[in-house]
């Protein structure tokens, strides 16, 4: 994921929508919770998976986009336990 943050930051610029569907139906805020959670052992991974959702949210990515199997980035955080991803998606999200 090196350099995902920067990547994400360049096309959002650019006007890019961030909640456009990958072919499972998961936008990049989906695949940014799914790889926070993975990731939520090791401080560095946490850190750069927190910033990336937080950019993502600033930029008005919608956290009840459903996924093809019916998953929500809120619904992720919350099934896999992170208390600070639900959190921080309830703070930001409708």
């Amino acid at each position: 994921m090196a350099h995902h943050e920067e990547v994400i930051s360049l096309l959002l610029e650019q006007e890019a929508n961030p909640d456009i569907l990958d072919k499972y139906g998961n936008t990049a805020l989906i695949n940014a919770m799914k790889e926070w959670c993975i990731a939520s052992q090791g401080e560095e991974e946490t850190e750069k998976f927190q910033a990336i959702t937080i950019l993502l949210l600033k930029q008005g990515s919608n956290i009840n986009v459903q996924n093809k199997r019916g998953e929500t980035a809120l619904k992720i955080a919350k099934n896999e336990g992170v208390r600070a991803i639900y959190e921080k998606l309830l703070s930001r999200g409708e």
